[in-house]
Order: C-alpha cells, then structure tokens, then sequence
C-alpha cells in the first residue's frame, strides 16, 4: 500500500454509512487510511467520500470530493419485510465461519444502536429501498468507482445494467459479500491510493 498523500497537504475522506452502519464498522478501514497518509474530514470537506450501501443516496457532495467510491451500493427496490428477510438470507449464507457469526453478531447489535441513536438516515435509507422511482445521484464533479461485490445481491440485477449504460463511470468487481469493505479494507485502500497519485500529479 502506497503512502501517497503528502505530508503537507493530505488527502481528506470521509464515510457516509449504510443501513444500521456506523463507525465500528469502519474502524480497520479508518485506520489504515490514517496510516495511509490520509485524515478525517466531515462529509462536506473531505476530498475522498467513501459510501457503503444506502450511504450513497444521503449525502450531497457538492464540488468538493474529487473521488467518490460506491462501495456495494444498494440498487435493490423492495418493501422493508423483504429487505430484511434478504438480510437475514445472506447473513447464512455467508456465516462459514464461527468467527463470522460472533462478528456478524457484534455488527448486528451495534447496527440496532446507531439506528436508535439515529433513526433518520436508516428511514430515509428504507424509504429510498422501496421507491422504484430512486435512482444514485449523478456526482458529476467527482469521478466516481461503482464497486459491486460478486457475492452481493444488492449491487446487482436490472438497476446495475442501466447504470452501466448510462454512467461514465468506472465500475469494478472485487469478491465478497455486501460488508467485505469491512472485512478487507485493504483492497479499497489500494483502489484510492492508485487514484490519490492522479490528484497529485
């Protein structure tokens, strides 16, 4: 992994959460972004803006970013029984491991807390879920990287082709589930750091 922001003049990035997302989930990632060279900034100062999930219908980037990363962007249109019945499917369907569940499980009931400590994000978040209507903001002054997990079902299907069609925008595959930025951060490290030398050059 590179060390590419200068000293002088670092980077900045941000996270804007998914569903039942918050800060514990990212603290591997948030880590190594600080080792990385990179700081901390609020979602509208920071030059990098990573959003996971349904985090990236809730922010308005406005000029600032000049990288915006989708990390398993949530393109599903279901009603919120099934998104949760869908939840529930591939938390099993993952769980290979004990080690996966005690850490599925952690998520899990911290996710309740961040909802109730902040319920707003994650209604707004099952209200855009079920209106089929509701496509990903443009972000026209940023370029932006569309990840889609090969083994997540939220990134994928009718929605994905059209913004393949439509968005100029580079779409890359990575393995994993819907949580693997959580869970190997390093790769999407490794995705920023290659376009952090283009900013700087």
């Amino acid at each position: 992994m590179a060390n590419t922001p200068s000293k002088t003049n670092p980077l900045s990035f941000a996270i804007s959460y998914g569903f039942l997302g918050g800060p514990l989930h990212s603290r591997h990632l948030r880590k190594m972004l600080n080792k990385a060279g990179y700081v901390e900034a609020p979602l509208s100062e920071a030059d990098i803006i990573i959003a996971h999930s349904g985090g990236a219908y809730l922010f308005n980037p406005g000029p600032r970013p000049k990288l915006i990363l989708l990390a398993a962007p949530a393109l599903t249109r279901e009603k919120p029984r099934s998104l949760f019945k869908k939840n529930t499917k591939q938390l099993w369907r993952n769980a290979k491991t004990e080690h996966y569940l005690r850490k599925r499980l952690l998520w899990s009931l911290y996710g309740v807390y961040c909802a109730l400590r902040n319920p707003k994000p994650n209604y707004q978040m099952i209200k855009f879920a079920s209106d089929t209507s509701f496509e990903l903001p443009e972000f026209d002054s940023a370029d932006v990287f569309f990840i889609a997990n090969r083994d997540d079902e939220w990134s994928a299907g009718p929605h994905l082709a059209k913004l393949l069609a439509d968005r100029p925008w580079a779409f890359i595959s990575l393995p994993g589930a819907h949580e693997h930025i959580w869970v190997h951060p390093e790769d999407y490290i490794d995705i920023i750091d290659l376009y952090a030398k283009r900013f700087l050059a």
